[in-house]
């Protein structure tokens, strides 16, 4: 049994007595702002919440590639390694689509083969990196510019898609001017 403390409130002193003047009201010290509803804009196209998600998981997967060519072009193999089993899983997490609006097909078609080029960045870069570490160098030089040009194609795929959503962007935005 817990015992039962009594709290009660008691009065601060203050060290000098403050005077208002006649005319002035004191304020609160903690002013409370009103509370604010979100009204969606009409005008705004339904597609920009599917445009921002896809272009963050590009984002994402183009600096996760990026580090991975920048590991290898430093000559750290076993980090190399690393980093590739890492950018096989963020693949893995963003390779699903599961939402697309029926007019972005074209998003869907390339998004895919981003995902595609991807998956192939990092399985030649992890075959590389193992034949490298298993004195193969000559083999894993291949896999490593296979890598390499895969990371193009990627890019390719991503520059469409980009490309796309931009110029949708632009036609919403025409039209309803």
């Amino acid at each position: 049994m817990q015992p039962q403390v009594n709290i009660t409130a008691t009065p601060v002193p203050m060290s000098s007595p403050g005077t208002l003047p006649d005319n002035k009201t004191p304020s609160p010290v903690i002013s409370i702002s009103p509370v604010r509803t979100i009204v969606p804009d009409r005008t705004q196209d339904p597609l920009v919440g599917f445009r921002d998600s896809i272009i963050l998981s590009l984002d994402n997967l183009q600096s996760g590639k990026e580090g991975l060519i920048l590991t290898y072009r430093s000559g750290d193999i076993n980090r190399v390694q690393q980093k590739a089993n890492e950018y096989a899983l963020m693949v893995r997490r963003n390779s699903e689509l599961s939402d697309v609006p029926t007019k972005m097909d074209f998003v869907r078609l390339n998004y895919y083969d981003y995902i595609d080029q991807t998956e192939q960045v990092a399985k030649n870069f992890k075959e590389g990196a193992a034949r490298y570490l298993s004195s193969d160098k000559a083999s894993a030089t291949s896999f490593f510019e296979a890598g390499i040009m895969s990371a193009d194609r990627a890019d390719i795929s991503d520059k469409r898609i980009r490309t796309f959503l931009r110029e949708h962007v632009r036609q919403v935005q025409i039209n309803q001017t």
